[in-house]
């Protein structure tokens, strides 16, 4: 059974910006050992490749880019790229660049662990909940420096996103200018239907 993941990249001052998460500290797990990912994991029976994608995005994020269907809508209209690895694929999703959400996720998470009974929780895999009591933003200087800090499988990953950085750039480059354009545009349909309305 293979499974799947997502990592929101964000382009902020020039420099490209992958969130990751790290795995909980509630319940000890020796394959996982609190090292860094994607939001990802094992495909359920009769799930899709975007649908395991979606799940566990949504649930390991902990809704903070939206419940299943936001998450869905959003990575289909944000696609980047598609990375393949064995029988494990992570797609990489085009987000706005927010310096404050690490700060946001890792304090909710913190709450939950000391008024909820998070053990009881994180006991049932299978919820997808809480999985990551923590996310960063990393630069490309970041992940080459701090490559060991990840899962040892995940690491191939990391070394196509550093392969592949120039194409991920251009693309981030092209959606930014794109977004632009359709602002402009609706702007220009404003203006247009207001002077149509004066006469």
């Amino acid at each position: 059974m293979g499974g799947g993941g997502v990592i929101p990249v964000a382009l902020h001052n020039g420099d490209l910006y992958f969130l990751f998460g790290q795995e909980n500290d509630v319940i000890k797990d020796a394959s996982k050992n609190q090292d860094w990912g994607d939001f990802g994991g094992s495909s359920k029976p009769g799930e899709s490749e975007m649908d395991t994608c979606v799940r566990e995005g949504a649930e390991e994020l902990n809704g903070f880019y939206g419940n299943k269907r936001d998450f869905r809508a959003l990575l289909l209209k944000n696609q980047l790229l598609k990375l393949t690895y064995d029988t494990r694929v992570t797609y990489l999703m085009r987000v706005d660049y927010d310096e404050r959400l690490p700060f946001y996720f890792n304090n909710n998470y913190r709450f939950i662990k000391e008024t909820a009974n998070l053990r009881s929780i994180a006991a049932h895999p299978e919820n997808g909940y809480f999985e990551k009591s923590h996310v960063r933003w990393f630069t490309l200087a970041d992940l080459k420096r701090e490559r060991g800090a990840f899962r040892e499988y995940f690491r191939n990953f990391l070394d196509m996103i550093q392969y592949r950085a120039p194409e991920i750039r251009r693309l981030m480059h092209k959606r930014r200018s794109n977004k632009r354009s359709n602002k402009r545009s609706n702007k220009r349909n404003k203006r247009s239907k207001t002077r149509t309305r004066r006469y």
